[in-house]
């Protein structure tokens, strides 16, 4: 397709000629169409834009605005068009002027830029993000700025929220009696607290960065893999809680009761690890003191439990050796005596003082078998346990059943002691509360200890009343007192009844190597 531009005809000669100056404007109207086009394009997408969207000229008055524009600053295009900023702005005129001067350089450099705008409306603050864009012609010139206009006041708002927020959220961090810190996925810190930052300069002497690697900073080699591998296990997804220590163990070590809990994003990807660390070194030392000054109680409960057995002995010894050996050569006097010539007065007080006599040596031999039976030390614990279940007959009327598996148990002569008066006490409650006349004792030996049983058939008990009266009561030398010297000296003491259902009550001992052993 061609435009006539000049037509002209002239004679040379005998010839008439023509000349015409033609263009080609198919390439002008394609253009042509292809900008009214891209119009059409725009304006219907800016017309149905949630965004404010304004075009300005050069001089930067308005030359378009959208609908959303319309309604949002209540005033019509024919109100705005042709109009800079200034002019319609008056009460924000500072502002408009500092807006203007950034279209301004938009359109000299053609360069896009971004402007956040905040101004104060009906007593409501209102934020604005502006996109400035330059438009060309098709010789590269300047001709106009589009601006896209996005209310984040909202936005803003929920911001300043979440500002205050976190702020009071790190002041309680900050102040907590806790060690509060989080890590990436390559243990570079993300966030830590003044607790924790205090914790690693005393612990490792570090003055720790966000942004650097958590395990650089730590110089003990064992607090370094334990930290690696907990940190591991939460960013493989695991919630973890555990009492952990870090620093060396005689100069800067801490204890610390810590929690791994996975960071998640939205889809569930675990981004980094959040670590709250609660500090309980004084509470461990204070333990470590109390478990220090209970083993030196237990410690000394034992040798107060051998140091009476000893004296037991010593007593049974005293009394059958010497007392008891005097009464009987004291009698055996007396019987001399007898056989002179007395009156039957004098007959009759010597009588009298040798039946008193008899009977002071029958209750020195009595006392010496309830202290310390001989047979403990000349037949073994069996032989002594096996002769006090007859005594028990005698004296209560128990019939008390014994059955040994006749292995070795080595034993300390203390301990044997100890052994038999723990049996004698729990046959003599038997005889008492039990409301049975037969019992039985069984001793063997199970996994290098001795390990004694005393059963019965009798109404039986619920150990945890009895335990929670003797408490609540203060207790005798009973049940739970037996149990608490033979835990004290390292043994086990179990009790199992229930009404009706009678008692059995099981003894367990560490055996000794030798004879000279505890």
């Amino acid at each position: 397709m061609s435009e006539i531009l000049m037509d002209c005809k002239y004679l040379t000669g005998d010839h008439w000629h023509a000349m015409a100056l033609v263009r080609d404007i198919d390439e002008r109207k394609c253009a042509k169409e292809q900008l009214l086009k891209r119009e059409r394009e725009f304006r219907t997408l800016a017309e149905n834009s949630p965004d404010v969207i304004v075009r300005y000229d050069r001089e930067c008055r308005r030359i378009y605005v959208n609908p959303t524009f319309e309604r949002v600053n209540r005033l019509s295009s024919n109100e705005v068009l042709g109009k800079s900023p200034v002019e319609l702005s008056t009460e924000l005129a500072p502002m408009a002027v500092s807006f203007t001067q950034r279209l301004k350089e938009v359109m000299e450099t053609g360069v896009a830029t971004q402007i956040d705008l905040i101004w104060t409306k009906d007593g409501m603050e209102n934020c604005w993000f502006v996109r400035a864009i330059p438009e060309f012609d098709a010789n590269g010139e300047v001709v106009s700025a589009l601006t896209i206009w996005c209310d984040i006041t909202e936005r803003k708002r929920a911001e300043e929220a979440l500002k205050e927020q976190y702020s009071i959220l790190r002041s309680i961090i900050d102040s907590a009696n806790a060690l509060v810190f989080s890590v990436d996925r390559q243990y570079r810190y993300t966030s830590f607290n003044k607790g924790h930052a205090v914790a690693m300069q005393a612990i490792y002497g570090a003055e720790i960065e966000i942004g650097q690697c958590l395990l650089d900073y730590m110089t003990v080699t064992a607090d370094r893999e334990i930290a690696k591998r907990n940190l591991d296990r939460a960013l493989a997804g695991e919630q973890l809680m555990e009492e952990a220590y870090s620093g060396e163990e005689l100069r800067t070590r801490k204890y610390f009761h810590v929690s791994h809990s996975p960071i998640n994003t939205e889809t569930g990807d675990v981004i980094g690890v959040a670590v709250l660390a609660q500090d309980m070194t004084e509470r461990k030392r204070a333990e470590e003191a109390l478990r220090a000054k209970q083993q030196r109680l237990s410690d000394m409960t034992v040798e107060l439990s051998l140091a009476e057995e000893r004296e037991r002995r010593r007593i049974a010894a005293e009394l059958h050796d010497n007392i008891g050996q005097d009464l009987v050569l004291a009698r055996i006097k007396l019987g001399m005596l007898a056989k002179m010539p007395l009156t039957d007065e004098e007959a009759g007080i010597l009588g009298n003082t040798r039946e008193i006599l008899g009977g002071m040596i029958q209750r020195v031999r009595f006392l010496t078998h309830m202290i310390s039976p001989p047979i403990l030390e000349s037949g073994g614990l069996e032989a002594a346990l096996k002769w006090l279940g007859r005594q028990m007959e005698t004296d209560y009327g128990l019939r008390v059943s014994f059955v040994d598996d006749t292995s070795e148990k080595p034993l300390t002569e203390e301990m044997r002691s100890v052994l038999y008066h723990a049996v004698r006490e729990l046959l003599i409650n038997v005889a008492k509360h039990a409301e049975s006349d037969t019992a039985l004792v069984a001793v063997g030996r199970e996994c290098g200890r001795i390990v004694i049983r005393v059963e019965d058939d009798g109404i039986g008990f619920d150990p945890d009343a009895i335990e929670e009266s003797l408490t609540r009561k203060g207790g005798g030398f009973g049940l739970f007192n037996i149990r608490r010297r033979i835990i004290h000296l390292g043994g086990a003491f179990d009790v199992e009844s229930s009404p009706g259902a009678g008692t059995c009550v099981t003894i367990g001992m560490p055996l000794t190597k030798n004879n000279d052993e505890l």
